[in-house]
């Protein structure tokens, strides 16, 4: 019963250098959710993107074909989707 009356009361200050704030922002926290989205959404619209057209052109059907440029360029950001999807991958995976 005395510990409930004590935690009742008012702390006096020399016991508030020892309370800490539960409520308290944690940045590292909002960075690190922050990050862990960015590496969730980035590839998922680049997924979409490559799914409709190339990124360097508008569209896939084209008549005159494309350059061995263009083939690696669609190829590399292919790869880049890839290996972003498998950070994410490895990092919600138990």
């Amino acid at each position: 019963m005395d510990k409930i009356v004590k935690w009742l009361q008012k702390p006096s200050k020399s016991d508030r250098k020892h309370v800490t704030q539960p409520l308290r922002y944690r940045t590292k926290s909002f960075w690190l959710l922050g990050f862990y989205v960015l590496l969730l959404v980035v590839p998922w619209a680049l997924t979409c993107v490559l799914a409709q057209r190339p990124i360097n052109a508008r569209s896939y059907l084209r008549q005159e074909g494309f350059t061995d440029g263009q083939v690696s360029t669609m190829r590399n950001w292919k790869i880049a989707v890839d290996v972003l999807n498998a950070i994410a991958g490895l990092i919600t995976s138990k």
